[in-house]
């Protein structure tokens, strides 16, 4: 989810004399800028709602890691939830640690089916 949750800048690569930062080209996935406002946008959206209509009982909640773990596999594997065209977006080049380059869906799915044999 580092693909969604990342921040709407390239990565930092230094400060300049002034205390400005600098940032580097943008990684693939990092193009989408526009496309991964719209989506935190309904991520808020969704909070939103969700805090309305079920308020503070949330907090009360237990963290199911098993049912999460269920979601996520769903959501890689549902070809229907992520758009064709919106994978790209998953699409992350890790220059900083440099530990992965790819898109994260199909490392994701890769993982699994290597789990799953």
């Amino acid at each position: 989810f580092e693909a969604i949750l990342t921040a709407p800048d390239a990565q930092l690569k230094n400060f300049d004399a002034d205390g400005n930062p600098i940032f580097g080209a943008p990684e693939p996935g990092q193009t989408h800028f526009d496309d991964i406002r719209l989506i935190h946008e309904g991520i808020k959206d969704f909070c939103r709602d969700v805090a309305e209509i079920f308020g503070d009982v949330l907090l009360c909640v237990p963290i199911d890691k098993i049912f999460i773990d269920a979601w996520v596999r769903a959501f890689v594997h549902d070809t229907k939830i992520v758009a064709t065209d919106l994978r790209e977006i998953f699409t992350l080049d890790d220059e900083y640690c440099n530990t992965f380059h790819g898109n994260a869906l199909d490392f994701y799915m890769n993982g699994l089916d290597r789990q799953e044999s």
